[in-house]
């Protein structure tokens, strides 16, 4: 197996096997109402995201470029490739703009309602924008993959 594809399949275990679950962690976190519960998860979900996401990112687009040039694709004319790449460049969008500044507010918010002993309202509206973004942050990277996996546009 090439050492490019084997780094590609292990970027896009990292990434999308992190994303969906550090989803499920905020999720359940959330669902268990408990201040506490939420703030170890809102620290897991960063931490996560700096120890797997990030390399996962870095694995995927160092490996994938690498693997375009040595097959000879073009990322300028409409094929499956480029429509992976802009789906990819919209969830990274969303990450950075959206996902983590929400991930941090919504650890600080947690933070505070540790005191009180109740998530307060502005979580829960931070929560579901995240929820939103985050759903389809996460579709996004999953129909690449099927994309990479047939290597056809439907």
């Amino acid at each position: 197996m090439n050492l490019w594809l084997t780094l590609h399949v292990l970027g896009a275990i990292l990434f999308i096997g992190n994303i969906i679950i550090t989803a499920f962690w905020k999720v359940s976190a959330d669902w268990s109402g408990n201040p506490h519960i939420i703030v170890v998860a809102a620290r897991s979900v960063l931490r996560a995201d700096l120890f797997f996401t990030l390399p996962g990112i870095s694995l995927l687009l160092l490996s994938g470029h690498m693997m375009i040039e040595e097959q000879g694709y073009s990322l300028w004319q409409w094929s499956w490739l480029s429509a992976s790449y802009l789906m990819f460049l919209i969830s990274g969008i969303l990450w950075l703009t959206i996902l983590l500044p929400a991930q941090r507010k919504m650890l600080q918010l947690a933070q505070h309602s540790r005191t009180s002993g109740a998530v307060c309202d502005d979580y829960r509206r931070t929560s579901r924008r995240w929820n939103i973004a985050g759903t389809i942050a996460t579709v996004l990277p999953l129909l690449v993959l099927l994309l990479m996996v047939v290597k056809r546009l439907p």
